[in-house]
């Protein structure tokens, strides 16, 4: 897992994060360089993180309030006005941000300006201004760890700041809450390998025809007769089975049907795409997920042509499927490449992906 270590200034800042493949870890710095550089020194010992983020607010002169901005360059206002005597004042995690491969599809371009005062006048290169992020870095980067800041707009330097930074700070803490929800970290296999390896060890997975691992947890002693059964089950049934299946990395599950309806939960990871071509043609896809966009479980209908991936190139998820009437091999048909293609041509991209 990705050790995540959050840190932000004051408890309203403070935003709940969850995202798959990663452990956060929460540190309340207190306002101020000095403050900050206490409470993240002893953090970092404590959790000894791969990456740190924090989120908070800023004021700004030319952006809007409500803006997000993302930082990686961070700079010391204080210490800017020493730099001829070679006093260190400047920060770039630009290189460090790109080799971890951690914020991919987030957009750096934004400077973080930080000094002991609160601001009522610009002072300073940057584009947003506050008290903090400029120790953090620098301790990130002693301890060789990468660092950025995302920072909502609260108030404009100069219009009464710190009255505006109070009363915008509940508003700003939902659009920080919002951006969180809506943009995800992309944990390295490095990260995440060990722990789908010891998932599968754990629960005993075994490898799945259609792709993944499984194993059947639970088959209802109760029996459904053939007699009450759609015409297309040939023998009895329980009345219900389960499992647990996993998919990692590029594995994918192949498109196949079965003959009852299959029930998926999300258990934990990365978010899963389930792709469904209905009996009619019907092409839909389904994120089993926690995030805003995805459900915690959804129902495949009988006869569908389904599969799965995870959504990413990397990571895993884990979830179960209930089946019911219950499961049997000879109810289950993977699917043939040549025979989707000629009945579905409109959905080729997803077949030639699945099959």
């Amino acid at each position: 897992m990705l050790n995540v270590l959050i840190v932000y200034a004051v408890e309203e800042e403070r935003v709940q994060v969850d995202m798959p493949n990663c452990n956060f870890h929460f540190c309340k710095t207190g306002v101020g360089k000095v403050a900050a550089s206490i409470a993240v020194s002893r953090a970092i010992d404590i959790h000894h993180p791969d990456v740190v983020l924090n989120i908070g607010t800023a004021g700004s002169v030319e952006y809007p309030i409500g803006s997000v901005h993302l930082c990686c360059k961070f700079v010391d206002r204080d210490m800017e006005k020493l730099q001829n005597f070679g006093v260190p004042f400047y920060v770039d995690f630009t290189d460090d941000v790109k080799r971890s491969g951690l914020f991919n599809g987030w957009t750096f371009d934004s400077v973080c300006n930080s000094g002991d005062t609160f601001l009522t006048s610009a002072d300073g290169t940057g584009d947003v201004f506050e008290m903090e992020s400029f120790a953090v870095a620098r301790i990130c980067e002693a301890h060789q760890i990468p660092f950025v800041a995302i920072k909502c707009v609260t108030d404009i330097i100069g219009q009464n700041s710190i009255q505006h930074w109070e009363e915008k700070l509940a508003e700003a803490q939902a659009i920080l809450q919002t951006f969180i929800n809506e943009n995800i970290l992309s944990v390295p296999e490095k990260y995440i390998g060990r722990v789908a390896t010891d998932i599968i060890k754990k629960l005993d997975l075994k490898p799945h025809p259609e792709g993944g691992w499984y194993k059947e947890v639970y088959r209802s002693e109760i029996k459904l007769l053939s007699t009450g059964l759609p015409s297309e089950f040939n023998d009895d049934r329980s009345a219900i089975t389960s499992i647990y299946y996993m998919l990692s990395d590029n594995h994918v599950s192949k498109f196949h049907r079965i003959k009852s309806p299959e029930v998926w939960y999300f258990h934990k990871g990365m978010p899963l795409l389930i792709h469904i071509i209905a009996p009619n043609g019907e092409y839909r896809k389904v994120e089993l997920s926690e995030s805003v966009n995805g459900c915690l479980q959804y129902t495949v209908e009988p006869n569908s042509w389904f599969g799965a991936e995870i959504k990413g190139s990397s990571g895993f998820c884990l979830v179960s499927c209930a089946v019911s009437p219950g499961f049997e091999f000879e109810d289950f048909e993977l699917a043939d490449k040549e025979v989707l293609l000629q009945n579905y041509p409109a959905h080729k991209d997803i077949i030639h992906r699945l099959t």
